[in-house]
């Protein structure tokens, strides 16, 4: 479409009537337009509500497209039905920030494979894998634990140990675990991993310089600041002997020494840092890609510790304006920062701006991730405790029953945010 928006929804309509209708598509061409479709949709990152609005649109067709290619015979139909879904569903995911939307073609896609291929078979673990990743976006972190844990037994089982996708495997369940409070394990894991790969793989391998960086973060969750600060020290040192001082990852890298030097204290030199790979971003990545605004928000947060809220807030502003332009309003990004905004301003003594802020990010959340999310439940629970700093009881009570349903649950299952907020709950009640 050479960038014309207003032809996209034509061109998409007709690709998708011509995958949908024709029942004897040869095979050659249907790949053709699913490749078309996929470079369209890839097309529109960074489009804001335009390309929102046009993803939305395109998702019964990428329905429609899968079951429509799953419907022909042939192995080569088959490999195409797969590619073409998987591909789908990871891109709505961790690109739009549309876990909700890749939901259903991550589990048919797991479905399909175990009853077709075998619930061991590489592609249906594959699968699956991704699909525990999305129930973890999801807030629906037992779901995701057990779908990792049946991940790993199998790829142990088929694959061994040292297999790279093995790997892989131990470090997302331990980031499952990491996220529902239990550091402990998720550090176990990711110690043993670490010791496998850098054996295995080498101490430089890609799957080892991975697993650092999520023992670094996990080891700063469980207090350990020191440790986690020489794990980053020595994975920047190796992302710039492998990569080079400007690829993505060594950039990462630089941002996470920065927040490690933070969280071991030393304010100055992680400022500085902080500064040091911000400036970086913007040099290499331009001044509006998504890692650039997350080294933002770490200079407003240390603004913030350092009692500029002003200027805090005003980094926050900024990396708002991009993103609702980019990522456009619904996109969880986009949340979090409104709900960094509406914190600091609560902190500025700006309290009626900071509930109507939050009020606007709980609607959003509540419709996008749902009421039983562990994002929305914090967002509630922050709106309930202004409610009642200001003396709204009735809004208060009302989310106060939103919340209540925590109290019902096993806190040992809950995440680390709802066993708090369950926690304060009870406290309240008891008041």
């Amino acid at each position: 479409t050479g960038g014309n928006r207003e032809y996209f929804g034509t061109i998409h309509r007709v690709l998708g009537d011509y995958l949908c209708s024709w029942a004897e598509t040869p095979q050659a061409e249907a790949e053709r337009v699913a490749d078309a479709i996929v470079r369209c949709i890839t097309g529109l990152r960074g489009t804001g509500d335009d390309g929102i609005r046009y993803v939305r649109l395109c998702i019964p067709v990428i329905h429609a497209a899968f079951d429509h290619f799953l419907a022909e015979s042939g192995f080569q139909w088959l490999m195409l039905a797969l590619k073409f879904a998987d591909w789908s569903g990871v891109e709505l995911a961790e690109w739009w920030g549309m876990a909700s939307a890749a939901h259903p073609f991550m589990e048919k896609l797991a479905a399909w494979s175990e009853t077709s291929l075998g619930a061991g078979d590489p592609l249906t673990l594959k699968f699956k894998s991704n699909l525990a990743n999305i129930f973890r976006d999801q807030g629906d972190l037992t779901r995701a634990q057990e779908l990792h844990e049946f991940v790993l037994t199998e790829r142990k089982r088929i694959l061994g140990e040292e297999d790279p996708d093995t790997l892989a495997t131990m470090s997302n369940l331990a980031i499952t675990h990491r996220e529902r409070g239990n550091v402990v394990k998720a550090q176990e894991l990711l110690e043993q991993a670490l010791a496998v790969s850098s054996q295995a793989l080498g101490e430089e391998h890609e799957y080892t310089l991975i697993i650092i960086q999520n023992l670094a973060l996990t080891l700063e969750y469980a207090g350990d600041t020191t440790r986690a600060y020489e794990l980053n020290k020595q994975l920047l040192a190796s992302r710039m002997r492998v990569l080079g001082h400007e690829h993505p990852d060594t950039l990462a890298a630089m941002h996470n020494l920065a927040i490690s030097q933070i969280e071991a204290g030393d304010l100055a030199e992680g400022h500085a840092s902080a500064e040091r790979a911000a400036a970086k971003y913007v040099e290499v990545m331009g001044d509006e890609h998504r890692d650039t605004l997350a080294a933002f928000e770490t200079l407003a947060t240390l603004r913030a510790r350092e009692g500029d809220l002003a200027g805090a807030r005003s980094l926050h502003e900024r990396v708002l304006d991009v993103r609702l332009r980019t990522s456009g309003p619904e996109h969880p990004a986009t949340l979090s920062t409104m709900q960094k905004i509406a914190e600091t301003l609560h902190d500025e003594g700006q309290i009626q701006p900071a509930i109507e802020l939050f009020k606007k990010v709980l609607a959003v959340r509540t419709e996008v991730l749902g009421l039983h999310h562990p994002e929305t439940s914090q967002t509630a629970w922050f709106l309930f405790r202004l409610l009642m700093e200001v003396g709204d009881y009735d809004n208060a009570t009302t989310l106060l029953h939103s919340l209540e349903w925590l109290l019902e649950e096993n806190e040992d299952g809950l995440a680390p945010i709802h066993a708090h907020i369950a926690k304060q709950l009870r406290t309240f009640d008891a008041a």
